[in-house]
């Protein structure tokens, strides 16, 4: 057994750290998918026409762990959060979708030890295209839009509406 656990730890400081967060961000998307399992349309119809969230949920003054446990919340109950704005640091990605022939935009952020990460996927307010409208990927970023849900292939998926979005140095 301590062998096998040698092995794993001289395996695991030969993998790039780039890599390394690939891979974590990937098992995060992964494990949100899994545990997003959706609403029967009417249930999700009435909790959400009828509470309509305001206020302002500004993550950028929060702590890395507070940001992470905030976001993470925001995964498990969207209820709570939905029509309030909610303003983040993170990452750009883009996920293209080839059998649509479009793009997933998102601002992804680590927990405070930079193993996990979540994101959140956001729409920009009026018309851009990709790449001219958008930076390279693993730009640091600010976004701020309005938090919405929507159902696709039987899954809930969160995203900010109306999304601004700053580069940031």
């Amino acid at each position: 057994m301590k062998k096998l656990i040698n092995k794993l730890a001289a395996a695991r400081r030969y993998i790039e750290p780039s890599i390394r967060i690939k891979l974590c961000v990937l098992l995060a998307v992964g494990m949100l998918s899994g545990c997003a399992k959706a609403l029967p349309a009417q249930i999700k119809n009435a909790l959400f026409s009828q509470k309509r969230n305001t206020g302002v949920v500004d993550l950028t003054r929060m702590s890395a762990t507070m940001v992470y446990a905030e976001v993470f919340n925001m995964m498990v109950e969207p209820e709570n959060y939905v029509g309030k704005t909610v303003k983040m640091n993170g990452m750009f990605y883009v996920y293209p979708d080839e059998k649509k022939g479009t793009y997933t935009f998102a601002c992804i952020i680590m927990d405070a030890t930079a193993c996990c990460a979540q994101g959140i996927e956001f729409r920009l307010r009026g018309e851009h295209a990709y790449p001219a409208d958008y930076p390279e990927p693993n730009t640091n970023i600010t976004v701020q839009g309005t938090f919405y849900t929507y159902e696709e292939d039987g899954f809930t998926h969160t995203l900010l509406i109306d999304a601004d979005m700053t580069v940031r140095k």
